[in-house]
């Protein structure tokens, strides 16, 4: 929507929707603690995938279902000329959030997910051990829309912190990332396409080299392996056929489409899902480092 802005129903729309995101920001009060207006309560389904109760709510740090997403259009619609009222206190609120639950594993920088609203008030204890490095939940996402938060209000010292810890990031050993699937969502080609934009906005070698490493390992990773995990999903969400296989996050059909992409530098669909991009390359990655 927001690459349509200027019509004026399209902007009213886009209006409406940053009013409700900023709203959302503030923050609220529950059971005597302030916290973040991003606090909610978990329905019936994603309960089942949880390893802790959230009888009082939690909060998601990630990018593709917590407050990633909402930081980078906030940041996007600020930096096309949107001047709603609370608009630039509402990114800031959420770049503090982000930089008060930062810690480090051996000097890389990690978020803890999805939290209770007892962690996020320092009730119970947060286990803070490496997450894997997915563009959905990890790192990875976070700090490419911290990166482009920085970029669309000029916060200079947010642009290079993310820079600097995705660098870090991208000097790790692949094995260090935790990815077990070729996928989008939260495997490598997904993380892959995150640091090929940052490679393309500031033109950093640690960026090309993992995106090729990550390519390569998307492109070469067992077939039948994550054909058995795919069919193991979709028989745990109860379907018979093969329909999971091919869906735009998870899919095969997407990790090829992906993969193209990123040979010739072209942002799509899949490139706003995996870490929304400033711009459009000029360029391909084959042609910047003669992948074949």
């Amino acid at each position: 929507m927001l690459d349509n802005c200027g019509d004026k129903e399209t902007d009213q729309m886009i209006r409406q929707l940053i009013d409700v995101f900023i709203k959302r920001s503030k923050d609220i009060t529950i059971l005597d603690h302030n916290v973040t207006g991003w606090h909610y309560y978990p329905s019936a389904t994603e309960k089942i995938y949880m390893d802790v109760e959230a009888a009082n709510g939690c909060i998601n740090y990630g990018v593709s279902h917590g407050m990633g997403g909402p930081l980078a259009v906030l940041s996007m619609a600020y930096q096309r000329g949107f001047d709603t009222d609370g608009l630039k206190e509402a990114i800031n609120g959420l770049v503090e959030e982000y930089m008060k639950a930062v810690y480090y594993i051996d000097d890389i920088a990690y978020w803890p997910g999805r939290i209770t609203l007892e962690q996020h008030v320092g009730l119970d204890k947060t286990a803070n051990t490496p997450n894997a490095m997915s563009w959905c939940y990890g790192s990875v996402g976070i700090l490419r829309i911290l990166y482009l938060s920085g970029v669309c209000v000029s916060n200079e010292k947010i642009k290079q912190f993310a820079i600097d810890e995705l660098i870090k990031i991208a000097k790790m050993d692949l094995p260090n990332y935790l990815l077990s699937q070729p996928i989008v969502c939260h495997g490598y080609i997904g993380t892959a396409m995150v640091l090929n934009l940052m490679y393309h906005d500031t033109g950093r070698d640690e960026f090309l080299q993992k995106t090729i490493e990550m390519t390569e390992a998307s492109a070469t990773f067992n077939i039948e392996r994550y054909f058995e995990n795919a069919r193991h999903v979709t028989t745990a969400h109860g379907a018979d056929d093969r329909a999971a296989l091919h869906d735009h996050l998870e899919g095969y059909n997407s990790i090829i489409h992906s993969i193209l992409l990123i040979l010739k530098g072209i942002p799509s669909e899949n490139g706003a899902a995996a870490g929304f991009s400033l711009r459009r390359p000029q360029s391909g990655l084959m042609n910047k480092a003669a992948y074949y």
